[in-house]
């Protein structure tokens, strides 16, 4: 509620109609909070090593669930693959190829066009500097799980009929 409020606030004032001190100062401090709410969530998505998952847990203490584990996984095997060619943070071309046949055997397998890993490559660049970033990657991770999904249903439906 309070980002709608400094919204308003916003066009209010480029529309003239923060000539009181109070009503700019508080212009100012709501400005502020939202650049810092930026701020942190692009730390969040930059880095997203969290410490939750990048340190094993205590002995005595709880397992992670079985989605902190899946997302440990996938920052994981990002980072594994990155950062041998170029830059450590993201996938190169041949990165990614290597991370596609080794971790999604089947998957690559199973297709038959050669130009595969290309394809993939420049539907996942999205701001095509030639590699695929971690935020890239994840949306290929979303979609194939998106997909694996809607088949698993749709076997399901066959099954009851």
């Amino acid at each position: 509620m309070s980002h709608l409020f400094s919204f308003c606030l916003i066009s209010l004032s480029f529309s003239g109609f923060t000539s009181s001190p109070l009503v700019s100062s508080l212009l100012l401090y709501f400005v502020l909070q939202i650049l810092l709410s930026l701020l942190l969530i692009y730390f969040l998505v930059s880095y997203p090593l969290l410490s939750c998952l990048a340190s094993p847990p205590e002995p005595g203490s709880a397992m992670p669930s079985k989605l902190e584990g899946a997302m440990d996984a996938l920052i994981t095997v990002f980072h594994h693959y990155s950062g041998s060619e170029g830059d450590k943070y993201k996938l190169s071309k041949g990165e990614l190829k290597e991370l596609l046949s080794s971790e999604l055997t089947d998957f690559l397998m199973s297709q038959k066009d050669p130009m595969l890993v290309e394809k993939i490559m420049n539907d996942l660049d999205s701001n095509k500097d030639n590699e695929v970033d971690f935020n890239e990657f994840v949306v290929l991770v979303a979609a194939l799980t998106v997909a694996c999904n809607d088949f698993f249903q749709e076997q399901q439906k066959k099954k009851s009929k």
